[in-house]
């Protein structure tokens, strides 16, 4: 599990420059766009859940629950880079705001790597349930923005 955690970490501070969206990718975006929202809301909520289960000691149990939320974590962080990627040279705003998500997102999963390392479950619990799961939530804040750039493009 910890692999996986440190694939979200490697290359974390790179910006989206002028790359180009394959149209496979932006088809991604734009099918996963109605779900981001749903998504991280899901992700929050399930990170709160796990990290009661690993602050009650319940480790196993959590950890299981955890692969899963890894895995829908790692599918909405490359929605994350693919949309910020498809903005660049449509809405550099909201592609420079999703950039700061994911570097902030990418912040709070090295915490995790962290406690993870040093086998600090209780820790983890308390970091997943407070700061994972408000860190994900702050998608909220630039869902429109994101919305609104990638339809924008649509009707281009």
């Amino acid at each position: 599990m910890l692999d996986v955690i440190r694939v979200f970490t490697q290359d974390g501070s790179q910006q989206a420059d002028g790359q180009f969206v394959h149209p496979k990718h932006e088809q991604y975006v734009r099918e996963s766009l109605p779900l981001a929202v749903d998504t991280v809301n899901g992700l929050a909520q399930g990170s709160v859940q796990v990290g009661r289960l690993l602050h009650r000691g319940e480790i196993e149990t959590g950890l299981q629950d955890f692969v899963v939320i890894v895995d829908r974590l790692h599918n909405f962080l490359n929605f994350v880079v693919l949309a910020q990627i498809y903005l660049h040279d449509r809405d550099r705003k909201t592609s420079e705001a999703l950039n700061r998500y994911r570097l902030t997102l990418l912040g709070v999963i090295g915490t995790v790597e962290s406690f993870l390392e040093d086998s600090d479950f209780d820790q983890l619990g308390v970091h997943l349930a407070c700061s994972l799961s408000t860190a994900l939530l702050d998608y909220r804040s630039v869902s429109e923005a994101v919305s609104s750039g990638v339809n924008a493009s649509v009707a281009a």
